[in-house]
């Protein structure tokens, strides 16, 4: 089976919002929101030859692994929407390292440090906007 990502849209930088919104409600653990800022911070202190991609797509690896291991149906679909396969197929059919593969696409497009920066910048607002939500409940229901 041919693992191919399709060209990311709007759409998918709102899901990876709200999959890591879930994510932190899940395990308690925003840490790698750090990752995903210092990521996109170039600095003239990089060693010569070290490769930006590289460490984007170790810092997406991380952060699809942790989505997969606490909401993987969830993930799962997001995935079968990316490569246009079907649930079904992806259940009976994916190879070991899809995970690797998609993100390896993923992060070879035009891009893709806005997305995971966009994604990162948006959850950071739906979150306060639950905190706010959550604070005024509270107040109201005292």
């Amino acid at each position: 089976m041919e693992i191919k990502v399709r060209k990311l849209k709007y759409s998918d930088r709102v899901k990876l919002s709200e999959l890591i919104v879930k994510l932190v409600d899940v395990t308690g653990d925003d840490s790698f929101l750090k990752m995903i800022s210092s990521t996109a911070t170039v600095t003239d202190d990089e060693p010569e030859g070290s490769n930006p991609d590289d460490n984007l797509a170790s810092v997406g690896l991380s952060i699809i692994k942790k989505l997969f291991l606490a909401l993987q149906e969830e993930t799962k679909i997001w995935f079968c929407d990316l490569t246009n396969i079907s649930v079904e197929d992806f259940n009976e059919n994916a190879p070991f390292d899809v995970e690797v593969q998609i993100v390896n696409q993923i992060i070879v497009q035009d891009g893709v440090i806005s997305f995971f920066t966009g994604a990162s910048q948006l959850f950071n607002k739906i979150k306060k906007l639950q905190d706010k939500l959550s604070k005024k409940k509270e107040k109201s229901g005292s």
